[in-house]
């Protein structure tokens, strides 16, 4: 079978002829806006579950009219002790917390391959190695649908223990706090107990709706991104993001209906975004279908009946693929942390979990958008890397710091500063102060990590994969796992939470100072050679 001279011409116009600050930011504007409706899907669920939940899952349903009105006693009479208030929205916002890294891992994945396959299939198509190019189409196909059942295998095997790992100790800590003031008797200490049991319990209900949904659905979610990734590759940007815009409509409407008229609790959430999901990978087979006929496209969907089954080919795929991987599982890792450990720092430790539920769906939201930007930028790069020209790569990777540099920018003035109010209210929390605090630290988090990325990018597309790998850890695993408890020990030594909860900002900066030095030494290095070799690493 022939190859389309439609697409390589086009191909060839848009990442190689066309001026570079052009042809990124072709790339990644739509990559912003497919982003924000990647992290939509998921924002827009925990945001009608904190909405709707509450109106039908009321506290007298969850704990009683008497253990309630008991409790509430003990609060009135020992208001200097910090219990936990019976509010539907506050256990919403826990379960959601514990669901977000969850959702993180099953991006990362999405990435593994999907990254690794459009990278390779940029390249061949700049050294105009068309049959390599399908090749690595086929081989990514069949790659993805290996992992993604793996995953799927594996989130379901291991919710229970994930959930439980977040929770801690929180009842047994707070029972023994109590026992040491001394002001309660043992009828109380147990009202207590029953309360915080049967609190939990339900978060641990909801969350475990809500992961092992999503766990199932991972396949359509982990397609979809795969092939997304490709039709971009093929520099069909603008279509890929409608189809997202539509997607998320639909998986909206889907949201109002389970949960406010059906009353599905989380699972209606779960839910939801799989069916969201599986329409946008069905809209882009069907596009695929429509450019085969048109003669305008290399993605053949008849090329994937060559069956390929071979781990060395695999590998090629998803070493490239990896450090988008490791930089998204070492986000989920750093978030895991954060929220296990707050109930170690202080005694509103749940409470500061809830709040986390708010703010980790609006930060994820926001960051999805920025490193989707990678998308258009990584494109570009791996072309011109592909075709032997430096100054386009060096070109792509400065473009990128700058746009991430802006985007930081913008959503801490817009969202942590102007409408962070109205973004917090939106989930019902109360203690407004503390949120706001929590989520400018974490907005302001952005700007190195998202620096930390571009040096990433740079590593990925120029095939240098295990320094991208590097990249890719060094924020949420080299950096934060010494400091995130090192933090831990002098926030409780010092009797401030505040320590802790500012140390990312710390441990972001760390690992974007080293990984830029790397890159642009990196850069200075390969910008002086006339000629690139780009067959050493194929």
């Amino acid at each position: 079978m022939g190859f389309s001279t439609k697409a390589i011409e086009r191909q060839k116009r848009l990442l190689y002829d066309r001026n570079i600050w052009l042809a990124i930011l072709s790339f990644a504007l739509p990559s912003i806006v497919l982003g924000l409706m990647t992290g939509l899907f998921i924002f827009a669920d925990q945001l009608m579950m904190v909405k709707f939940i509450p109106e039908h899952f009321t506290p007298e349903k969850l704990w009683g009219n008497e253990l309630l009105t008991e409790y509430n006693k003990i609060r009135t009479d020992f208001a200097s002790v910090n219990l936990l208030v019976p509010d539907i929205s506050e256990l919403v916002r826990t379960s959601v917390a514990y669901c977000a890294p969850v959702t993180i891992i099953i991006n990362a994945t999405a990435l593994l391959v999907g990254n690794g396959t459009a990278v390779n299939y940029n390249r061949y198509n700049g050294q105009k190695n068309f049959a390599m190019a399908r090749k690595t189409w086929i081989t990514g196909f069949w790659c993805n649908l290996f992992i993604s059942l793996l995953l799927m295998v594996i989130i379901c095997a291991s919710c229970d223990a994930f959930i439980r790992f977040e929770q801690g100790n929180v009842i047994t800590n707070k029972i023994n706090e109590l026992q040491k003031l001394g002001w309660l008797d043992q009828h109380r200490l147990d009202v207590v107990r029953d309360f915080y049991t049967k609190y939990f319990n339900t978060v641990y209900t909801f969350s475990r709706q809500f992961i092992y949904t999503i766990g199932v659905g991972c396949v359509f979610a982990i397609f979809s991104s795969f092939i997304t990734l490709l039709v971009i590759a093929e520099a069909k940007q603008m279509t890929v993001m409608m189809f997202a815009i539509i997607c998320n409509v639909f998986n909206i409407l889907l949201d109002f209906i389970f949960l406010r008229y059906a009353k599905m609790n989380t699972f209606a959430g779960g839910l939801a975004t799989c069916c969201g999901w599986l329409l946008n990978l069905c809209m882009c087979f069907v596009y695929i279908w429509y450019l085969d006929k048109k003669k305008s496209t290399n993605l053949i969907l008849s090329d994937l009946k060559k069956f390929i089954f071979n781990f060395k080919e695999y590998w090629t795929l998803c070493k490239l693929g990896l450090c988008s991987f490791l930089r998204n599982i070492s986000i989920a890792v750093g978030t895991t942390l954060q929220v296990a450990l707050i109930i170690s720092v202080t005694n509103k430790g749940a409470e500061f979990q809830s709040i986390y539920g708010a703010v980790n769906p609006i930060v994820t939201l926001l960051f999805t958008a920025a490193l989707s930007s990678t998308n258009g930028a990584r494109t570009v790069s791996a072309y011109n890397y592909g075709a032997g020209n430096w100054q386009r790569v060096r070109s792509s990777y400065l473009c990128l710091s700058l746009i991430m540099i802006g985007w930081a920018i913008f959503v801490f003035l817009l969202c942590g500063v102007a409408l962070n109010t109205q973004l917090l209210t939106l989930f019902s929390v109360r203690n407004l102060d503390d949120a706001k605090k929590v989520l400018m630290i974490n907005l302001i988090v952005c700007l190195p990590v998202g620096l930390t990325v571009a040096a990433m990018m740079l590593f990925q597309s120029t095939n240098q994969w295990w320094k991208a790998c590097i990249n890719g850890i060094m924020y949420g695993i080299i950096c934060y796992i010494p400091i995130i408890f090192l933090a831990e020990y002098i926030a409780k030594t010092t009797n401030n939470p505040w320590l802790f909860i500012c140390a990312p900002i710390i441990i972001a900066s760390i690992a974007a100072i080293i990984c830029n030095i790397w890159s642009i030494i990196y850069l200075h290095k390969n910008c002086k050679t006339k000629k690139l070799q780009t067959n050493r690493h194929v």
